[in-house]
């Protein structure tokens, strides 16, 4: 992988994106829906 120089960054980019969707979950489920 390290012959490709962009999967670092998309790996980057995968895990904050996943973080903040975990995130956003965490903060659904511990808060009541809006609707």
């Amino acid at each position: 992988l390290r012959s490709v120089p962009h999967m670092d960054r998309l790996v980057l980019i995968y895990r904050g994106l996943k973080a903040a969707f975990e995130a956003a979950l965490l903060h659904c489920n511990s808060e009541p829906p809006f609707s």
